[in-house]
């Protein structure tokens, strides 16, 4: 995961709970202390529960081919998530042969917009973009950088108006 927010490595495993099961997380050297934790509060709770069995926790330096080879070989999963910094990502996106990959390169946060939500409550709409926009000044992957808004061009002029003057109060 990406190590620029502590809490990534949370938002990542919760992710990857709701959408696969089955996961391994290897975070950033920054937050190691915070999985280890997680780790310990999943050994607590219960370790025959399916999340706690299916889940791995775990750091090793990137780059390690003793490691990456074996559990990133080809068919070892069936889909991989990267997200991190642009060397991470370099190193870890051609590995896994067929397993489908989704990338999430470095400050790479888009939000969509859709035509209700800009009829329905625009300056509601623009409130919440904002504060997904100014996530660690910005800095964070999850800043949404690119908006894309359903609708017309008016819509979508009227809807960057609106936003700028959020982020200009902001």
């Amino acid at each position: 995961t990406a190590g620029n927010m502590p809490i990534v490595p949370v938002i990542s495993l919760l992710w990857a709970w709701a959408t696969k099961g089955a996961c391994v997380l290897k975070p950033a050297a920054d937050s190691v202390p915070l999985i280890a934790a997680l780790g310990t509060a999943l050994a607590e709770v219960d370790l025959a529960h399916p999340l706690a069995r299916h889940t791995t926790l775990a750091y090793w330096r990137g780059g390690d081919t003793a490691i990456e080879a074996s559990l990133l070989a080809d068919g070892a999963f069936d889909r991989r998530v990267i997200w991190g910094g642009r060397n991470a990502v370099q190193a870890l996106a051609h590995r896994g042969g067929a397993a489908d990959t989704i990338v999430m390169r470095p400050r790479y946060g888009i939000s969509f917009v859709g035509r209700a939500a800009v009829k329905h409550d625009l300056q509601a709409v623009v409130r919440l973009a904002a504060a997904d926009s100014v996530v660690a000044n910005q800095q964070a992957c999850m800043s949404s950088l690119l908006h894309v808004v359903e609708g017309t061009d008016a819509d979508a002029d009227a809807y960057a108006c609106a936003l700028a003057d959020v982020l200009d109060k902001w």
